[in-house]
């Protein structure tokens, strides 16, 4: 069982907190991590990595403090930034052969072998002796997820893996990191909220810097709803003034009416009723809450 300990990590650029004092435990699966732009995802996942150093905390896996920068720790991460820098010239197998050399697999047959067992499930079979700038987004964005899966890594750490991908290929991502998860640490920063109910056994939720939520997507879900409500507003009625009084999570169109799902807890509305939200209008919720206490 992969165990990563997180102990009271904080981060600031100048006088900037972007990282406030987050400790958690992670484990085995599948971990969403989602918050505002600029709440200190992918400045977490750099910390794990080794790449930005913390102001202050510490990090341990299966019990043994980590040293971020040696080659013993690098060797058992996967990473995948936001933007991955890919040799362009190289062919997309090229490519992962040499990230297997640098990882000091010698034997050339297992090196084969695994690059075309991972080939296979991210679909890139086809395009194996493209150069990477012939590519298209999708394409290339795959052979970044490849490259941080290669060398068969302990935890996986990805960066809005699913940018440019449709959704074929995004539900062919989700189901092979499903499949490697009982084995794998994976953490998966989203954007796309909804996308990961069905993806994740837990999510982290940041805002300003802080870890607002740990735990599974329904519980949350099951948390907020107390708190959110739906109206049903016929599309003849002046729709802005309701909207200039409402905390609105979501706005839907039935027919010949807007439903609307908002915060109760901002304002209410005449004929309203509680609704159980979606994990977007979940996450949403509980973002507006940390404004309200702040």
């Amino acid at each position: 069982m992969n165990e990563l300990k997180i102990t009271s990590i904080t981060k600031k650029y100048e006088s900037k907190i972007v990282l406030n004092d987050v400790s958690t435990i992670l484990s085995n699966g599948i971990t969403g991590i989602i918050g505002p732009n600029g709440s200190g995802k992918s400045t977490l996942l750099k910390i794990i990595t080794g790449l930005l150093t913390p102001d202050y905390g510490s990090m341990s896996y299966k019990g043994n403090t980590i040293n971020p920068q040696s080659m013993e720790w690098r060797v058992k991460i996967g990473y995948l930034p936001q933007d991955p820098g890919l040799y362009e010239r190289m062919t997309a197998y090229e490519y992962l052969d040499y990230l297997l050399i640098l990882s000091k697999w010698k034997n050339k047959q297992s090196r084969n072998e695994t690059i075309n067992e991972l080939m296979e499930k991210m679909n890139l079979t086809s395009f194996e002796n493209y150069t990477i700038k012939d590519l298209s987004g999708g394409m290339r964005q795959k052979v970044a997820i490849a490259q941080a899966l290669i060398h068969n890594p302990s935890v996986i750490l990805l960066d809005e893996p699913t940018n440019n991908l449709d959704t074929e290929e995004r539900t062919r991502i989700h189901n092979y990191l499903l499949e490697i998860s009982k084995e794998k640490l994976i953490l998966f920063i989203g954007h796309i909220v909804d996308e990961l109910s069905s993806l994740c056994s837990t999510i982290l939720i940041f805002d300003k810097g802080k870890l607002m939520y740990k735990g599974n997507p329904e519980k949350l879900i099951e948390i907020q709803k107390e708190f959110i409500k739906e109206i049903k507003i016929p599309l003849k009625i002046n729709f802005q003034k309701i909207k200039e009084t409402l905390k609105i999570l979501n706005i839907g169109q039935r027919e010949d009416e807007l439903i609307v799902h908002f915060d109760s807890r901002f304002n209410d509305y005449p004929g309203s009723s509680f609704s159980k939200p979606t994990l977007s209008e979940a996450y949403q919720s509980l973002i507006f809450s940390n404004q309200i206490n702040r």
